[in-house]
């Protein structure tokens, strides 16, 4: 059984004379499953052919009958057509029916946020505190990598650890990579992966980082060049922000 708006709306298209390839076309176009659009058809198809007392479809007779009789066909079927010409135009100007959306229709899919917490902080010259890589709506997670930026002028680096979201179904089912914090600034390749079987879902923190407040001012701390990967070893996509310290 088919969807009654729908079938409804092909009903209507139909009586504006539109044909069914151009009906398939539009509700295709909005969404609509094509075996659902099918069955609309066939249906509104159905409701016009003629049945018999018994439910079965009667076939046209054969025409018989004089002269005058055929003169009699030809003027019902000129009125029939005058009928049906003054219909057509009368639905031409009324208003448009709405094709009805799909039941159910998705939503879009989920973006894994990356994302330091907290936003804002403060500390004293010569104070120390930590920020976590938080990860959220992560969906059949098994690595990442990110570097981190920071001005070198205000904050000093300290260390990075591993949060325990990654690694939350036991002990000793990760391997982190050692990074590299050369550069003041500049800290390359935090970069840990599950080993073996299995990944994670959810929400959590990835990585602890440490710094040092040097001296007063303001400084962003970001994440770039990130990446996540499924167990799969496909990219997963992802959006990432940062935080602002403030030091006095």
């Amino acid at each position: 059984m088919s969807d009654k708006k729908l079938t409804d709306y092909v009903n209507s298209e139909l009586q504006k004379g539109k044909n069914i390839g151009e009906i398939k076309d539009v509700l295709v176009s909005r969404g609509w499953p094509e075996n659902e659009i099918d069955d609309a058809l066939s249906e509104a198809q159905s409701s016009k052919q003629p049945k018999t007392k018994e439910g079965k479809t009667e076939k046209p007779k054969s025409e018989k009958g004089n002269g005058g009789h055929k003169k009699i066909y030809i003027a019902g079927a000129v009125i029939v057509l005058l009928i049906l010409f003054v219909t057509v135009c009368y639905i031409i100007t009324l208003a448009p029916i709405p094709v009805p959306p799909p039941n159910n229709p998705p939503g879009p899919p989920a973006v894994t946020v990356l994302s330091v917490s907290p936003a804002l902080l403060s500390s004293n010259a010569g104070g120390t505190f930590t920020v976590d890589v938080q990860v959220k709506d992560a969906s059949d997670l098994y690595g990442f990598q990110f570097n981190v930026e920071y001005d070198p002028s205000v904050l000093e680096f300290a260390s990075a650890q591993e949060g325990n979201f990654l690694n939350n179904n036991g002990a000793n089912k990760t391997f982190c990579v050692e990074h590299k914090a050369n550069t003041p600034g500049f800290v390359k390749n935090i970069a840990c992966s599950r080993l073996g079987q299995g990944s994670v879902e959810g929400n959590g923190v990835l990585e602890k980082l440490a710094f040092k407040a040097k001296a007063a001012g303001k400084s962003r701390i970001t994440l770039s060049n990130v990446q996540l990967a499924n167990s799969k070893a496909e990219k997963i996509d992802s959006t990432s922000s940062g935080s602002e310290v403030s030091v006095s």
